[in-house]
């Protein structure tokens, strides 16, 4: 987050850069990605302040907006087959030191993608008929 100097209550900045790796487990396949402010945000508030007469300290921020954070995973499945999968994510994060049960995280993807796209074996020969010039992309 930038400088606190945006007029408000309490007073905020702008939400410079946000970058965030994430892993789910699931028993149907874990997720490995990354998630990062997207090149087109809009400008975003974000808080970060001490403790005062008025305020509590505490760090926020949150994206407000679909597709204002850009994600990239890779999914594996049983069995070691991979896919990736992209889009669009918004997330909200809340900390105050002071209150601890106050604390939240909040996060969602929508993927840009119909369907996952498997991985490509490029050492793979299977799929195209070249031999020994590492040029086969076979999805394992």
């Amino acid at each position: 987050m930038g400088p606190q100097n945006i007029p408000g209550t309490p007073p905020n900045g702008t939400l410079t850069s946000w970058t965030a790796s994430f892993t789910i487990a699931s028993p149907v396949g874990n997720v490995q990605g990354t998630k990062t402010l997207a090149p087109n945000a809009p400008s975003l508030p974000g808080i970060c302040t001490g403790a005062d007469a008025l305020f509590p300290a505490q760090r926020s921020a949150a994206t407000g907006l679909q597709n204002v954070l850009a994600y990239t995973a890779t999914i594996t499945v049983p069995g070691g087959a991979q896919f990736t999968d992209h889009g669009g994510s918004e997330a909200s994060v809340n900390e105050f030191p002071d209150f601890p049960p106050f604390n939240n995280f909040f996060e969602d993807f929508t993927s840009e993608q119909a369907t996952t796209t498997p991985v490509c074996d490029e050492d793979s020969q299977t799929d195209q008929d070249q031999i020994l010039n590492d040029q086969g992309c076979q999805h394992p």
